[in-house]
Order: structure tokens, then C-alpha cells, then sequence
């Protein structure tokens, strides 16, 4: 059962993000903010954060990439393995809530039956496998990110699924787009898809700041069609995360619930809390905010 969520002014917590950073293992600026956690300002702020970063995501893929560069070539079209990398959870443990939510699109839509493949846009896809797993449920799947070899590797995967005999090939499309999660209202234009979905980018965003966060969610309701949805898997709390939903001119309701999580150690910002939550952005103009 979904819960709706009210959202509600809370100052983001200094000392949370700290020690978050402290425990996340990455390099830099991560454990800078960590030295610097009474500094004033925005705990959001660059100064302190690279994840809002393009370069720190091309830098990133780039050393996962190129220390697993024999491994990603065995993997020969398969969806796990070395090169693929997944925050939260695993393409196969999010993908029931996500299809749960395409299931509700589909009727909202009015569509004759979800089988036939909504439009999807898979914002910040890096190496996931779940645009992979979404188009062999039969979508039309474009994935974007802002890291072309991260999409290079995507795309040299997609083209050994379809030449290598695998039986599992996907019955929908994938389609790869290098682009920055802020420019895909001006890439698309409006309405150009049911469902957006994201694990992990607004979280990455968020330590841009709170207002380009906002702006991505600006950018993902003009995509949406009507009575489309944009799900959001993240580990932050709710009340935290309702901070970048919760805009008044944006024409959608906004529910959360938990999701089982597949307790696989995967890379998170898991000291936010240790439970994932999927959060699902409605577009209906007649519930827009007064």
C-alpha cells in the first residue's frame, strides 16, 4: 500500500551528511565534509560534495571501467558482472515495484495492456542493468546519463545480447542518449514518455543543491505524459527527500512506500537510512498544488 507523505520544513542534518560521508569510501571531498561538518552554509554545498558533479562520474566510470576492461568483454551481453554497477539495489530487486508502478501508468494511460511496452526514460543510468531488465519486460527504453563510457559500455552490451544466440534477448528497445539529467526537457520536449525512472541521480543531484534537484523534477514532469509517473528509488528518509518533490507549481501527487531490499552490500548512501524507498511522482493536472 502506498503512503502519501505531507511534506513538511526540516533543516537537512550537518552531522547525517558528515558521517555519511566519513563511511561512504570515497575519495576527497567526501571526507573533507566530514573535517568541515560545522562549517555554516548549505550541507548540500559543492564545496563539500563532487557526487553533483559531471566530472566526478566521468572520473568515476572511467577507473571502474578500465580496471574491469577484460571482465567486461566476457560478459558477452549478460546483465551482472564486471562492468555493471548498481546503487540502492539490483536491476532484479527493484524491478517489481518499479513494473508495479508501470502497471498503474498503464491504466491511468488507458493503454490496452502494459505487455504491449510504455516509453521509458531511465534518468542517470550509469552501467545499471535496469534498463536492460525493463526492455525485456517489453518497454521502450532510453537510457541517459551524463558519462558517455558509462553509455559506451551499455551500448557495447545491448549489441552483444542481440549477436551472441542469448535467448533472453530483450522483446522492448533500448536506446542510449549521453546527455546531462537537466537538459532532457530541451532534448525531448514535452510529454515525450510514460514513465521516468531513477536509482540514485536526484540523490546524486541533491549534493549540487537543493535547487537543481528541483529543477530535475521540473524537467522530468514535462516529459511526463499525463497520468505518466516518475518512480525514484533512494535510501534517504522521506521527510528529507519530500524537501525536492514537494513543489507547488509541479502538476503531481507524490506517494512513497518501502521495498524489500536485496541486502547485497551494493554502493549507497546507506547511513541515510537502511531501508530503500520508492517514491512515486504522479502527473495529473487535477491534482496539481494550489
Amino acid at each position: 500500500m502506498l503512503r502519501r507523505l505531507h511534506s513538511r520544513s526540516r533543516p537537512f542534518s550537518a552531522s547525517l551528511l558528515a558521517t555519511t560521508a566519513a563511511n561512504l569510501g570515497f575519495p576527497g571531498t567526501c571526507r573533507k565534509f566530514a573535517a568541515d561538518a560545522n562549517t555554516p552554509g548549505d550541507p548540500y554545498h559543492d564545496k563539500y560534495f563532487d557526487f553533483g558533479s559531471p566530472k566526478y562520474w566521468d572520473d568515476f566510470y572511467h577507473r571502474k571501467l578500465r580496471s574491469e576492461a577484460d571482465g567486461a568483454a566476457a560478459v558477452q551481453g549478460a546483465t551482472q558482472g564486471a562492468g555493471w554497477f548498481e546503487w540502492f539495489e539490483t536491476a532484479d530487486s527493484a524491478l517489481p515495484a518499479i513494473e508495479a508502478v508501470a502497471s498503474k501508468v498503464a491504466r491511468n494511460r488507458s493503454l490496452p495492456d502494459v505487455a504491449g511496452g510504455l516509453d521509458i526514460l531511465h534518468v542517470g543510468s550509469g552501467t545499471s542493468s535496469l534498463g536492460f531488465r525493463l526492455a525485456e519486460a517489453g518497454h521502450n527504453v532510453c537510457n541517459v546519463d551524463v558519462c558517455e563510457e558509462a553509455l559506451a559500455f551499455l551500448e557495447s552490451q545491448a549489441a552483444a545480447s542481440h549477436s551472441d544466440g542469448n535467448s533472453s534477448k530483450p522483446t522492448g528497445t533500448n536506446s542510449f542518449v549521453h546527455l546531462d539529467v537537466l537538459d532532457i526537457a530541451k532534448h525531448f520536449g514535452p510529454e515525450s514518455f510514460d514513465l521516468v525512472v531513477d536509482k540514485g541521480t536526484l540523490d546524486a543531484l541533491l549534493f549540487r543543491g537543493l535547487d537543481p534537484a528541483r529543477d530535475m523534477c521540473r524537467a522530468i514532469c514535462t516529459v511526463l505524459r499525463e497520468g505518466g509517473a516518475y518512480a525514484q528509488l533512494t535510501r534517504e528518509d522521506p521527510e528529507l527527500r519530500m524537501e525536492a518533490f514537494a513543489i507547488d507549481d509541479l502538476p503531481w501527487s507524490v506517494s512513497w512506500h518501502a521495498v524489500s531490499s536485496s541486502d547485497s552490500g551494493l554502493a549507497t548512501f546507506e547511513l541515510f537510512d537502511e531501508t530503500p524507498f520508492l517514491f512515486v511522482c504522479s502527473k495529473n493536472h487535477d491534482h496539481a498544488h494550489k
